[in-house]
């Protein structure tokens, strides 16, 4: 009985790191979205002469060719420019470097962390924009870590009452052989 308690305790393990695992890279995907998407919709429609369809395509042309510092103009970082254009919860990953490191196993880690910090609070100190799509990851992962959370503990509550069950079997079998 102990075996099967076991494998169910590392088939819990495995999926709240799996899960972890996929919210950071869902987390990595958006906010490369949410970079772009501050590039076409603020800088390339403020500057229209500068921005063509292929001018961030890494297929049609080397992406190191052009000036492309007018983006930091638009698309600032810092916090105190939100107004400009607000990354919300993908603030972190490009200013940490994240979207812009070609380190895979520091970008995978951090994307990890991120994940599996954000599932174990069930996204509570998440600061959200009101961009919808944003809003919608943040409810996907409280409902993802409010379900992996009641899954666990379900599995826990199925443990001690076998635990408990057996343990009142060997209390009767040792009240019976005293009698």
């Amino acid at each position: 009985m102990s075996t099967i308690c076991l494998n169910k305790a590392a088939f819990n393990f495995f999926l709240y790191i799996l899960a972890s695992h996929v919210l950071g890279a869902l987390w990595y995907l958006f906010s490369i979205q949410r970079e772009t998407a501050c590039w076409w919709h603020r800088a390339c429609e403020k500057l229209k002469r500068s921005c063509t369809p292929s001018t961030f395509s890494c297929h049609k042309r080397p992406p190191s060719l052009g000036n492309y510092t007018f983006l930091n103009d638009y698309c600032p970082l810092d916090k105190a420019t939100k107004s400009q254009f607000d990354f919300g919860i993908f603030l972190d990953a490009i200013e940490s470097g994240t979207v812009a490191s070609k380190d895979f196993p520091k970008k995978m880690l951090h994307c990890f962390w991120w994940g599996l910090k954000n599932l174990s609070s069930f996204g509570q100190n998440l600061q959200t924009t009101n961009y919808f799509w944003e809003n919608c990851f943040a409810v996907f992962i409280s409902i993802s870590g409010l379900l992996l959370f009641l899954y666990f503990i379900g599995n826990v509550q199925t443990y001690i009452q076998l635990t408990t069950a057996r343990t009142e079997e060997v209390i009767q079998k040792m009240k019976i052989k005293e009698i």
